[in-house]
């Protein structure tokens, strides 16, 4: 075609493209066309030549393969942008129709949004609880780099037993700058604050050089230890202390900085207190720099990874160093192999898995409730099918539809979500409880908070289910026939599409519900055995606290046997005491002590299959005053010291491990392996086996008289018995030990009561959430049920009248109505039951539970079943007192 010979109807072209029938590409095209043609002819005018002229209009106007890119992406751009415009306005129109439906059925939009509101709140409260016992990182372990190094016995069986870390290893980790950046060695050492107000325990801790820097954390006042303090160890008199122990013995005032202190009668300067709520390890007070003796034990081991570092690389680079210890030094080293564990495992020490637990069960109450709102909006939508209808025939696209009741259940949700994490933040305090012990004690997590992190959740949480069951009840609704409409005359068409929904959204719901219920019954049992179990011992009016017999002073076998002794007889002379005692651990508190013991005649076995037996110091009195029998031989006596033959007690199950079918008494028993110079104890007595806190199933009790500096025996646990029902000032028993050493420090005053409350809490949180979210599950389950058959007598209401007038009797409707509903319950439960058998096979793996019962199923089933009968009463009624003339009407 040449540049003169333009065809006529180009014109058509051009008026076409105003109406947009043609894309950018050609309409800039086609414009430069006409920019080449134009100037071409100008410079013809002008006396160009025709070829030259066109020529020259080409390159002035530009080529099409360079201007058309740039056309295509700004047209792109404007399209998005319009396209952009055009949603949000859509947008702004359905919030717009979704603000005057609700206003139109305030009641349904309540129901709606308080059922997703405490379905979401729940959720938010639980993952405030799972962030911070699972997910967020420590204070202090951003990176999260620290380990703790721990020492491993290896049984032949392939068993791994966790013991006291020797000073060796901590050198050995030190010396693997390839793998740790950096690394610190402590060990506890119990202290006694003298102060005009009263001696104080403190829990104190020997460090190594760089503790501050491994840990990652710096002095909230004052200074760290200097390198000079570090090499000389507590001899330099320089210590950190808490934060808690700053208020508690110093009133919070700064001036002590720098001040002298009095631990255990030796005078310390203190250089810096340490961040609020920083107490590790083992809820420690106070720091001292300190050095370890070569073949020391019971050291505690932190270290930083080097970069790059993977804790698994850690691990196996650990085997070959603990092969070299035990080829280097055999006789502390023996038998042991190394590991690493993070810091936040070693923290939580599976304490996590009751909120995880309690997580997943809230994870299922949301499942409810959300069926449960996709039930409303499924019923609700349905009754908008003219609506629909009309809609679509003046051209609205499915698509459109559903984007608009998409649109309306996300906004349910969203506004749900807010009134939930409200929710959420109310109860926050009370579940603080949940979090692990040593997380709250020593890392500080004390409390939980409404952040941005849990914000997040929500908004995810909402959104994602608006979505979700927000999509699965405008599917079922909006793709509605006509017809149907038309030939009803207008009237709302419920389909079966839709009553297949929604029979499978309440199926759903009350397999659940069933799955939800029959756990929260495990719970419930588990705390049930746990409180009403046998102890053993009597606690009711029992009063406790811990004496420290760690100073300087009590060194000696003769000044603790003689204090202790002191203590407890003028204590027992105060009114209203029936008896005393003392132990070196409480069996309700305050940790375990075990001990590796090897029984005469018992079958020879390896150093690292050596028995363990949970070890206790014991005074005469002890067993009395705990009410606990001794089945066999004898109690301790005040004969029994230092100067007669060592004795010992154990337990009945003790008694049946190593003597199975003898008698125990005056069979020998030793401390250690059978080659340590431990001497033989004579068996003297059996107690009645009891419940005691701690890790090993048989105990031992040595005498107190006997072994006064023995393994634990720096601090003495008294136990003090009321007679009847009178209750013993504690103070009184305070000046009984004033007026006796005004430096013995006394704490932990409680009843045994008590801290068996104390230790159950946690189990008595988790069987009352577990059992609301349960019943929860169950009335929502009832509720669901119970709207489905509503909706379906409404939509059937011609039919039932039909059969109302051909003869149906009262009955044959209630059959009709109670057996749909029947038929539903009947399959949720047959789901619900196989769910929860597989629930019950799993739950104690997860978390310590007693053994699920399978009858547990059964009645939750039966209670389910029940409500479910009691949801079925309402719709049958009001399909009975349908009047056919009305409904035919209608």
């Amino acid at each position: 075609m040449t540049p003169g010979n333009r065809p006529r109807w180009e014109f058509g072209r051009h008026l076409a493209s105003l109406f947009g029938w043609r894309s950018a590409a050609e309409d800039a095209r086609e414009e430069m066309a006409l920019h080449r043609e134009l100037r071409a002819r100008e410079l013809e005018a002008q006396g160009v030549p025709t070829a030259d002229a066109w020529a020259r209009a080409g390159q002035e106007v530009g080529a099409d393969a360079a201007v058309l890119p740039v056309v295509a992406r700004l047209a792109a751009s404007g399209d998005r942008r319009s396209r952009v415009r055009q949603w949000l306005g859509e947008l702004r129109q359905d919030l717009r129709h979704t603000w005057r439906s609700s206003l139109r059925s305030p009641g349904y939009t309540a129901l709606v949004v308080l059922t997703i509101a405490v379905g979401i709140g729940a959720n938010a409260a639980m993952f405030a609880v799972v962030d911070v016992a699972v997910i967020r990182p420590l204070p202090f372990d951003q990176d999260h780099t620290l380990v703790r190094v721990r020492e491993v016995r290896v049984a032949p069986d392939g068993t791994r037993v966790n013991v006291d870390a020797s000073r060796r290893s901590a050198d050995a980790v030190a010396d693997r700058p390839d793998v740790f950046r950096s690394s610190v060695a402590l060990s506890g050492s119990g202290r006694t604050l003298d102060r005009p107000g009263g001696a104080l325990r403190v829990a104190g801790m020997r460090v190594g050089p760089g503790f501050t820097q491994v840990v990652g954390i710096a002095p909230m006042l004052g200074r760290t230890f200097t390198r000079d303090e570090e090499e000389a160890g507590e001899a330099g008199g320089a210590v950190l202390i808490s934060h808690r122990l700053f208020q508690a013995a110093f009133g919070g005032d700064s001036a002590i900085i720098g001040e002298p202190i009095r631990l255990d009668g030796q005078s310390f300067t203190v250089v810096g207190v340490l961040p609020v709520n920083f107490r590790i390890p083992y809820e420690t007070d106070a720091w001292f720099p300190s050095q370890f003796g070569e073949n020391e034990r019971g050291i505690f081991i932190l270290a930083r990874l080097a970069p790059g570092v993977s804790l698994s690389q850690i691990r196996a680079a650990l085997e070959p160093t603990a092969q070299e210890l035990n080829r280097r030094y055999p006789e502390v080293m023996r038998g042991l192999s190394l590991t690493a564990v993070d810091a936040r495992e070693y923290f939580a020490a599976n304490e996590e898995q009751p909120a995880l637990m309690l997580m997943a069960a809230v994870s299922l109450l949301l499942l409810i409730g959300c069926a449960n709102v996709a039930l409303l909006l499924t019923t609700k939508f349905a009754a908008r099918q003219v609506e629909v209808a009309v809609r679509a025939s003046l051209g609205c696209s499915r698509a459109r539809q559903i984007r608009q009741f998409v649109t309306e259940g996300v906004a349910l949700f969203l506004v749900g979500g807010a009134i939930g994490v409200g929710l959420a933040a109310l109860s926050t305090d009370a579940l603080v409880v949940l979090l692990p012990h040593v997380l709250a004690s020593e890392v500080g997590l004390t409390g939980l908070t409404v952040d941005w992190r849990l914000l997040t959740f929500a908004a995810a949480l909402s959104v994602t289910t608006g979505i979700g069951f927000g999509l699965i009840a405008a599917m079922r609704t909006s793709g509605v026939d006509l017809n149907a409409i038309v030939k009803s005359g207008g009237r709302s068409v419920a389909g079966t599409t839709t009553r297949g929904t929604l029979g499978a959204l309440v199926v759903a719901e009350l397999a659940l519900a069933l799955v939800l219920l029959s756990t929260a019954s495990v719970m419930v049992d588990t705390f049930r055995r746990l409180n009403s179990r046998d102890l053993g011992f009597d606690p009711a009016g029992v009063l406790t606290m811990q004496v420290d017999l760690n100073a300087p002073r009590y060194a000696s076998e003769d000044a603790r046997r003689m204090t202790v002794r002191t203590l407890l007889g003028r204590i027992a002379r105060l009114p209203g005491v029936e008896s005393t005692g003392a132990t070196t651990v409480n069996p309700l508190c305050c940790g375990d002590w075990g001990m590796r013991v090897t029984p005469f005649g018992y079958p020879a076995v390896s150093a690292e299959l050596t028995p363990i037996v949970q070890h206790f110091i014991v005074t005469p009195g002890y067993f009395d005053t705990l009410r606990r029998g001794v089945v066999e031989g004898r109690d301790f006596t005040e004969l029994d010291d230092a100067g007669t033959e060592p004795i010992v007690i154990i337990d009945e199950a003790a008694a049946r491990r190593f003597w199975p079918g003898e008698s125990a008494i005056g069979k020998r028993i030793k401390r250690g392996t059978l080659d340590e110079p431990w001497p033989w104890l004579t068996v003297v007595g059996v107690v009645a086996s009891a419940f005691e806190e701690g890790e090993y199933a048989e105990s031992w009790y040595l005498p107190q008289a006997q072994h006064a500096t023995g393994p634990s025996a720096d601090v003495a646990h008294l136990l003090v018995r009321a007679t009847g029902g009178t209750r013993i000032p504690a103070d009184d028993i305070r000046a009984v030990i004033s007026g006796i050493d005004p430096s013995l420090a006394v704490y932990g005053v409680d009843t045994l009561d008590g801290l068996r409350a104390a230790n159950l809490e946690q189990d008595r949180l988790a069987a009352w959430v577990s059992a609301a979210f349960g019943i929860g599950g169950l009335l929502l389950a009832g509720l669901g049920l119970y709207g489905v058959l509503s909706f379906i007598v409404a939509g059937d209401r011609v039919e039932i009248a039909v059969r109302v007038a051909l003869g149906a009797s009262s009955l044959d409707v209630w059959r009709l109505i109670v057996g749909r509903g029947l038929r539903l319950a009947a399959l949720g439960l047959a789901i619900g039951a196989a769910a929860s058998a597989l629930v019950f096979a799993l739950l104690p793996r997860l978390v310590e539970v007693a053994q699920p019962d399978p009858w547990m199923i059964v009645g939750s089933g039966a209670g389910l079943l029940a409500v479910a009968m009691l949801a079925m009463v309402a719709p049958t009624l009001r399909a009975q007192r349908l009047d056919p003339l009305d409904a035919m009407r209608s």
